[in-house]
C-alpha cells in the first residue's frame, strides 16, 4: 500500500518514476496511511526545483501543469478556475492541490474513463518502471543524480502512455527505457537535400531530415548511444538505396506515401510511421526484432511484414495485412485501431510459418472481417464494429479470452480453442453469431450486457455465466452437448435451454442474484437464486425445479395441465401459449394469463392469490378458491401496451373485486373484461386506461368506484363502459376521473347513484326506480327513468332526458339540453283563475339560463309561446310561462306576476289538449325565448 501511494505521489508532482532509494524512503514514511501535508510540501519543492513547477506561477498553470503530470492533457478552463479558486481563497495550498485533485478524480465513483484509465495505466507503467530500476544499479544511479538526460527519460517513458495499449507497448519496451537513463545526450545532425554522409557520437544523438532530405545514397551510422533518426516529408519517403544502421530509433512522417524497407537497418529497435498516402497503399517491412507504430491517415491499405513486439497500428478504412506475406516476425501484441478487413500473422515459426509469438490483439472499429492467425493467439479483444472475426491457430489445449465493447453483430469463430471466456466491457454487445468447434467449456462475463443471437458449441459441456450485466443467448445452431450450466453474478441470463438433450441434468442458478429467464428441458434440474427466476417448461420437469431464494420468482408452464409436483418455491405461475386444461394454483401467490390454447381452469386457489392478463386471452377463466368465505377478495390486473380482452373470467362466490388498468406505454387503451361471479358486492378500479366490463352476473353489487382511473381519452366509451343487469340493492357508481363513461342501469330494480367526472359520458338510470344522475364537467347524455330521478347536469353541454316521475333537475352548463316526452311530467288539470297548485308529480329544474332548450317530442301542435300567462291553466297549442314562487317544502307553486320562479305549461297533444308542467327554479323567461318545430317536436330555447 505505502508503495503504490509513493508511486501516486511521484505520478503528480515529479510526473515521472522516484529513484529506488526515494521510493522506499517515501513508502516507509507512509507507513500505509495517506500523505502528510508536510510530505506534500516536500514533493512540491522538489518539483519546482526539478522545473515542472513554477514557484511564482499562476494557480491556473499550476493546475495545468498537475493535470498534464497525472492525465496527460491539460486541464479545462473550468477546471484551472475551479482548483485555482479554492487556492486563492484558502481552502487548499499550492502545496496540496496536487494530491487533493488526484484523490478527487481517482477515487470517485463518476469520474469518466478518460481520466481514470490514462492515469491507472500510467500507473501501472511506471511499476513496471520501478521493477526495472530496482534491477539496473547504472540506471538507478543515473536517475538518483537528476543529471538532466536521466531525468527527461523518465518523464518522457510516463508521458508516452496515454492509454492501456500504450501502457502495454511502454512496458514490453522497459528495459531499454530503463537502460536509457544511463546514456548522455548526443549531438544533433541535419540532413542535406544531396547526398549525406553521418557518422554519430557515443551518446545520445538525433539524426534529423526535414524538408524531403532522406535522398538516395545518403549513409547514416548513429556509431554508440541510443540514436534516433527523424524524417519529416511532404513528398513520398521510400528506403530505396539508403544505408542505415546502429540508429535505435526511427521516426518517418510524410504527407504523402510511404514504402519503407528497414529490415537492413542494423540496431533499429523502435520504428514509428506516419503517413497521409494519396496514391498507393503503405508498406512497411521490418526485421522481427524491431517494434512498429505506424498511423496511415489516408484510406489506402497497408502492409507490414516483419516486425516484434507490441505493434500498434491506427488506419484509415484501407485493408490492413501484417505477416501476409512469408516474411519472419516476432509480435507479441497487435493493437489495431481503424481499417477495412484486418488479417493479422503470427511468423514467429520456423522458416516464417505460423509461429507462438503472437498472444494478444485489440482491434477497435474495422469496416470489415477481421482474420487472426497463430498458434498462442489467448486474448483478443474488439470493439465497435459489427463485422466477423475468425480466429485461426494449430490444434491442442488453448484458452481464448475474449473481449466485447460495442459490438453489434457479425461471426465469431474460433474452430480450436478448448475453453473460451467471452466478456462484456465498455458498452454493450449484441446481434453476435458465435462458434467454438473444439471447446469443452465457455464461461460469459461482463459489466454490460451481452447478446449472442445463434451459439454453436458442439463440444463444450459446461456453461458458466458470471457477469453483472444480462447475458442473453437467443438460439443454438447445433445440437450441443451441454451436461450443466452455472449462473452467478447479478446480471442475469436469458436463454432456452429447452432444445438441450437429455445429458443436460443440471442448471444452477443458487449464486446469482440477477434476473434469470430460462427455458428448461424436462430433464434437466433447476436451482435459482436471490433475485427473480422465470423459468418456463414446455412439458412436466422429471426432476426438481427450484425457484431458491427469491421472493418474486416466476414460474411459466407452456402446455396443456401437467403436474406441479417437482416444483418449488415459486411466488407466481404464469400459462403460456399452449397453456390449456386445468391446473392447480395450490402454493402461488400469483397467477398471470396472456394468449393461451384453450380454456383454463385454476382449482385450490388460495385466498388473495391475484389473477393478471397480460395479452387478449382469447379463452375462458375458471378461477376457484380453495376456501369459501363471506368476505373473499380477488385481485385482477390487465396489464399491456396495448388494451387487453381478458375474456369471461367466472369465479367461485367472491364479495370483492379489484381490477387494476396498467398501460405500459403513453398510447391511450381500452380494456375488456367479461366477469361471471354471483356474489360481487362492491368493485374498485384503479389505473391509467380505459375499461368495458361486461355484466358479472351479479345483483347485489352495492358499490363500483372507478374514480381513481386517469389517462382515459375522455371521448365517448373510452373510459368505463358498464351495463349492469337487474341490481335487488341500492348502488353507488363513480365513473373515471377523465371521463369518456358509458354507464348503463335501466335494468336495476333498486335506486342507483351515478356519478361522472370529466370528459363526454352518457350515464342511465334506472328504467323504474328513483336514480341520482351526476354529470361532469364535459358533455353529458343523462337519461333517467320512470322513477323520481334526481338529475345534476354538472358544467358542459350536457343532454338531460328526465323520463317518466317527478324528476329534480339542476343545471350548470351553457347550452344544455333537456329532452321531455310526452308524460314525463306530471298533468296540469288546473282550471283558468287558479292560481296555485301542487307540485309532486312536476319535474323541478333549476339552473335553466340563456341558451338551454326543451325539447318536447312529438308535439307539433305547439305553435307559440306564452310568456307572461296570467294564471297557471294550460292554453291549446301553447307553451305557457306563469311566474310565481315555488315553495319546495310545501310542494306548492303560486302565481305572482313578480315572482322569482316559473311555471312551464305545454300542451303534448295534436288533437286534444293536454297539458304537462315543468317548474323552474330561479327562472323567469326573457322576450326572446323562442320555439320552434322541428321534424316532429317542439324545441323551446329559453333567453
Amino acid at each position: 500500500m505505502s508503495a503504490a501511494i509513493a508511486q501516486q505521489l511521484a505520478l503528480v508532482y515529479m510526473g515521472r518514476n522516484l529513484d529506488s532509494q526515494w521510493a522506499s524512503a517515501t513508502a516507509n514514511l507512509l507507513n500505509g496511511a495517506q500523505p502528510s501535508e508536510a510530505l506534500q510540501i516536500a514533493f512540491y519543492n522538489a518539483s519546482v526545483k526539478q522545473g515542472l513547477f513554477e514557484a511564482n506561477g499562476s494557480n491556473s498553470a499550476l493546475v495545468n501543469e498537475i493535470f498534464l503530470n497525472i492525465f496527460g492533457f491539460g486541464a479545462s478552463t473550468f477546471e484551472q478556475t475551479a482548483w485555482g479558486d479554492l487556492i486563492t481563497n484558502g481552502t487548499l495550498t499550492r502545496e496540496t492541490v496536487g494530491w487533493t485533485i488526484f484523490t478527487s478524480y481517482l477515487g470517485a465513483t463518476d469520474v469518466p474513463d478518460a481520466y481514470k484509465i490514462i492515469a491507472q495505466s500510467k500507473l501501472v507503467a511506471m511499476d513496471a518502471f520501478s521493477e526495472q530500476l530496482f534491477k539496473d544499479a547504472s540506471a538507478n544511479l543515473a536517475l538518483a543524480g537528476g543529471g538532466p538526460n536521466a531525468t527527461m527519460n523518465a518523464i518522457y517513458y510516463v508521458d508516452s502512455v496515454t492509454d492501456q495499449a500504450t501502457a502495454a507497448i511502454a512496458i514490453a519496451d522497459v528495459e531499454a527505457a530503463v537502460h536509457s537513463l544511463t546514456i548522455l545526450p548526443g549531438q544533433n545532425y541535419y540532413l542535406s537535400p544531396g547526398i549525406d554522409t553521418v557518422i554519430g557520437t557515443n551518446n545520445n544523438d538525433a539524426i534529423l531530415g526535414l524538408s524531403n532530405t532522406l535522398t538516395l545514397l545518403d549513409t547514416i551510422d548513429g556509431n554508440s548511444g541510443f540514436d534516433t533518426l527523424t524524417i519529416t516529408s511532404s513528398a513520398a519517403i521510400t528506403s530505396n538505396m539508403v544505408t542505415v544502421k546502429n540508429v535505435e530509433a526511427a521516426i518517418l512522417t510524410t504527407a504523402s506515401d510511404i514504402n519503407v524497407d528497414t529490415t537492413t537497418w542494423t540496431g533499429l529497435q523502435a520504428l514509428s510511421v506516419t503517413s497521409a498516402a494519396v496514391n498507393n497503399p503503405v508498406h512497411i517491412a521490418a526485421a522481427a526484432t524491431t517494434v512498429v507504430n505506424v498511423t496511415n491517415n489516408s484510406n489506402q491499405a497497408l502492409q507490414i511484414d516483419g516486425g516484434g513486439g507490441a505493434m500498434s497500428v491506427t488506419n484509415g478504412n484501407g485493408n490492413v495485412t501484417i505477416g501476409v506475406n512469408v516474411i519472419g516476425n516476432n509480435l507479441t501484441l497487435a493493437t489495431i485501431t481503424g481499417g477495412g478487413s484486418i488479417d493479422i500473422r503470427d511468423r514467429s515459426g520456423e522458416a516464417a510459418t505460423y509461429g507462438k509469438s503472437l498472444t494478444s490483439v485489440s482491434i477497435d472499429g474495422p469496416s470489415n472481417s477481421a482474420y487472426l492467425t497463430g498458434d498462442a493467439i489467448s486474448t483478443v479483444d474488439i470493439a465497435n464494429t459489427n463485422q466477423n472475426l475468425t480466429i485461426t491457430a494449430a490444434a491442442g489445449t488453448r484458452s481464448l479470452s475474449l473481449g466485447l465493447d460495442n459490438v453489434y453483430g457479425g461471426a465469431i469463430n474460433d474452430a480450436t480453442a478448448t475453453t473460451v471466456t467471452m466478456t462484456a466491457t465498455g458498452a454493450a454487445s449484441s446481434g453476435i453469431t458465435a462458434s467454438f468447434a473444439t471447446a469443452e467449456a465457455l464461461t460469459l462475463s461482463g459489466n454490460q450486457a451481452m447478446t449472442i443471437t445463434s451459439l454453436n458449441l458442439p463440444a463444450a459441456t459446461a456453461l458458466t455465466v458470471n457477469d453483472s450485466a444480462l447475458v442473453t443467448i437467443n438460439g443454438y445452431s447445433t445440437a450441443n452437448i451441454l451436461t450443466g450450466v452455472t449462473i452467478t453474478g447479478s446480471g442475469g441470463f436469458t436463454s432456452d435451454l429447452s432444445g438441450q438433450g437429455a445429458q443436460l441434468t443440471k442448471i444452477d442458478a443458487s449464486a446469482s442474484s440477477g434476473t434469470n429467464t430460462v427455458t428448461i428441458n424436462t430433464t434437466g434440474a433447476y436451482l435459482g437464486g436471490s433475485g427473480l427466476d422465470i423459468v418456463t417448461a414446455k412439458a412436466a420437469p422429471t426432476t426438481t425445479v427450484d425457484g431458491g431464494a427469491g421472493a418474486n420468482d416466476i414460474f411459466v408452464l407452456d402446455a396443456p395441465a401437467f403436474s406441479l409436483a417437482n416444483v418449488a418455491n415459486f411466488e407466481t405461475l404464469r400459462l403460456g401459449e399452449n397453456a390449456t386444461g386445468t391446473y392447480s394454483a395450490n402454493g402461488f401467490s400469483h397467477l398471470i394469463e396472456g394468449k393461451l390454447a384453450g380454456n383454463v381452469i385454476w382449482n385450490n386457489v388460495a385466498a388473495g392469490t391475484d389473477l393478471t392478463f397480460v395479452a387478449d386471452v382469447g379463452m375462458a377463466t375458471f378461477y376457484n378458491l380453495a376456501t369459501d368465505t363471506s368476505a373473499d377478495l380477488l385481485d385482477i390486473t390487465l396489464k399491456s401496451s396495448t388494451g387487453v380482452n381478458a375474456g369471461p373470467v367466472l369465479t367461485s362466490p367472491i364479495e370483492t373485486i379489484n381490477i387494476a388498468l396498467v398501460d405500459t406505454n403513453t398510447t391511450k387503451q381500452v380494456n375488456t373484461i367479461a366477469i361471471g361471479d354471483s356474489a360481487l358486492k362492491s368493485m374498485t378500479i384503479t389505473g391509467n386506461a380505459g375499461l368495458t366490463l361486461i355484466n358479472p352476473f351479479s345483483t347485489v353489487i352495492s358499490s363500483l368506484d372507478a374514480s381513481a382511473v386517469t389517462n382515459t381519452e375522455g371521448t365517448a366509451a373510452s373510459g368505463l363502459s358498464w351495463t349492469t343487469g337487474a341490481l335487488t340493492v341500492a348502488s353507488v357508481t363513480k365513473g373515471t376521473s377523465t371521463g369518456g363513461d358509458v354507464i348503463n342501469a335501466a335494468a336495476a330494480l333498486a335506486p342507483v347513484s351515478i356519478t361522472v367526472y370529466a370528459g363526454t359520458n352518457t350515464i342511465t338510470g334506472s328504467s323504474t326506480i328513483a336514480s341520482t344522475l351526476t354529470g361532469g364537467s364535459g358533455n353529458d347524455i343523462i337519461t333517467g327513468g320512470a322513477g323520481r330521478d334526481t338529475i345534476i347536469g354538472g358544467d358542459g353541454s350536457d343532454v338531460i332526458t328526465a323520463g317518466a316521475g317527478a324528476d329534480s333537475i339542476t343545471l350548470s352548463g351553457s347550452s344544455s339540453k333537456i329532452v321531455q316526452n310526452a308524460g314525463h311530467s306530471g298533468a296540469n288539470t288546473t282550471a283558468s283563475g287558479v292560481f296555485s297548485e301542487l307540485t309532486g308529480t312536476f319535474d323541478i329544474i333549476h339552473g335553466i339560463a340563456a341558451g338551454d332548450t326543451l325539447k318536447v317530442t312529438g308535439a307539433t301542435a305547439l305553435r307559440d309561446l306564452t310568456l307572461t300567462a296570467s294564471n297557471l291553466a294550460g292554453r291549446d297549442d301553447y307553451a305557457s310561462f306563469a311566474r310565481g314562487t315555488y315553495d319546495a317544502v310545501a310542494g306548492t307553486f303560486t302565481y305572482a306576476a313578480n315572482g322569482a320562479d316559473t311555471a312551464l305549461t305545454y300542451d303534448t297533444s295534436n288533437v286534444t289538449a293536454l297539458y304537462e308542467t315543468i317548474i323552474l327554479v330561479d327562472y323567469v323567461t326573457a322576450s326572446t325565448t323562442t320555439i320552434a318545430i322541428i321534424g316532429s317536436d317542439s324545441v323551446i330555447t329559453f333567453a
